[in-house]
Order: structure tokens, then C-alpha cells, then sequence
């Protein structure tokens, strides 16, 4: 019989998909509803097709400011069309999400009836565990005090050197997930049944990057391939506060 877990909705990506912004009297000025968390990734689109990024700005807004993150869009000229409909696809702060409201999940459990709760297995099974893993707190499952990742000890932390903060994120995810698969082999090795497209079989790649317009905003990316040679990948973004360039 292979493993089972209980389903929980996916750990909250903190992204808003295709905000409505409304154009103000200048025609030239349009504001998001929650802070811009990484201008690169935003997509600003005009009646459903995305703009060229030379014909609008970001541009910080002191009277809406958070942290020096807080921006509203410039066009470059005049919007002349009566009724245009811009949206913004755009990544925004935990704090700020109307989706997971700073939980940082949108949901905890999936109920599929009364008292009964939604069961995931196979490659599923192996997905949110890999997700649970990185996003997990070393140490807060009394449990299994294996469980987890280091990640969250560098939120606040007053780094200087991106190489070593790279180092050092890709260390504790990469020993997070040799600790995930160590436990998935013990598991395999005394049940049999259990499906190879749970087990987690090789870390392909860990991918620490900052973000181009924000050096606080850190994006991980991390490729892995389960015992059945299935590819998978997931991604996440860190906010480090205090990092600060040399």
C-alpha cells in the first residue's frame, strides 16, 4: 500500500493574478492594491496583452511607502483610449496577502465532506513533501525535529555578501532534502509497496538568485526527480530585510 498524507492547500505564493488598477485623471498613473514585492517578475498587461517595459516605470510613492517597496506605475505618455483595462500580475509581501491573509498557506486543510479530510499519495505526496520540507522551520515539528529547513533563521539577518548568503541557502535546502529522502529510503526499505514516484531520488538543481530592480528579494529555485525519473521543480521568494550590498 503506498504512503498517504493529508492534503494541504499549497503553501501561498503570495502572487496576484490579473489586478484590475484603475487609470487616475492624469491618464498617466496607475496603482496596485498591495505592495510590489519584486518588479521583475511583475507583468503590467493593456487590455490583456503585456507591455513593453520601456513604455511604463515603477516609481515609489512616499506617501504609500513600505520599506522603499511600495510603488505605483507611470506610463511613459498619456493613455488616450476612454476606458482602457490594465492588469498587473505581480508578487506581493506576506504581510499584505490577501490570500493566505500572513499565514503563509492558503488554506490548511482540504475538506472534501464533512469531517473528511482530501488524501494525496504518489507524485503528489512526494511534491508537498518536498514543499513542506523547505518551507518548515528546522526544528518545529516536536515530532520529527528533522523535519524542515533552516531558511527562516536568515529572514532579518544582516547578510553583506550575496556568494556567502548563497552558500548558505543552498546548504541548508540541499541538506533539508538529503534528510527528506534518508527518511523516504528507511520508509521504503521496511514497506516495499511504497511507490517510487514518492521518493524523492536526486536534488538536480538549486538555483539562488536576487532580484534584479530589489537586492533584499532572493528567488529559489529548486529541480528534483523522483525515484520513477519523473522531473519536478518548485520555486520560492525570500525577503531579507536588513540585506545590505557591499
Amino acid at each position: 500500500m503506498a504512503t498517504k498524507d493529508i492534503k494541504i492547500q499549497n503553501v501561498c505564493d503570495h502572487i496576484i493574478y490579473e489586478e484590475i488598477l484603475t487609470l487616475r485623471p492624469d491618464r498617466l498613473t496607475l496603482y496596485p492594491q498591495f505592495p510590489v514585492a519584486s518588479k521583475s517578475f511583475a507583468v503590467l498587461s493593456r487590455f490583456g496583452d503585456p507591455l513593453a517595459t520601456g513604455r511604463y516605470s515603477y516609481v515609489q510613492d512616499k506617501q504609500l511607502l513600505y520599506e522603499n517597496k511600495y510603488f505605483k506605475i507611470v506610463l511613459e505618455e498619456p493613455e488616450l483610449y476612454l476606458s482602457p483595462i490594465y492588469t498587473l500580475t505581480y508578487s506581493t509581501f506576506p504581510q499584505f496577502c490577501p490570500k493566505c491573509l500572513e499565514t503563509g498557506f492558503v488554506d490548511d486543510l482540504v475538506e472534501v465532506s464533512p469531517g473528511d479530510v482530501k488524501i494525496v499519495s504518489g507524485a503528489y505526496l512526494l511534491i508537498q513533501q518536498v514543499e513542506k520540507t523547505i518551507v518548515t522551520s528546522l526544528g518545529t515539528n516536536k515530532y520529527y525535529p528533522w523535519a524542515g529547513c533552516g531558511l527562516s533563521g536568515l529572514i532579518g539577518s544582516k547578510i553583506t555578501d550575496f556568494q556567502i548568503l548563497k552558500m548558505e541557502i543552498v546548504s541548508k535546502v540541499q541538506t533539508s532534502l538529503n534528510n527528506l529522502r534518508t527518511i523516504q529510503q528507511k520508509h521504503q526499505a521496511v514497506n516495499p509497496s511504497v511507490s517510487p514516484d514518492e521518493v524523492l531520488k536526486t536534488v538536480e538543481t538549486i538555483e539562488v538568485t536576487q532580484d534584479s530592480s530589489d537586492q533584499t528579494i532572493i528567488n529559489l529555485f529548486v529541480q528534483y526527480t523522483s525515484q520513477s525519473g519523473n522531473p519536478y521543480d518548485y520555486t520560492q521568494i525570500l525577503e531579507l530585510t536588513n540585506y545590505r550590498a557591499r
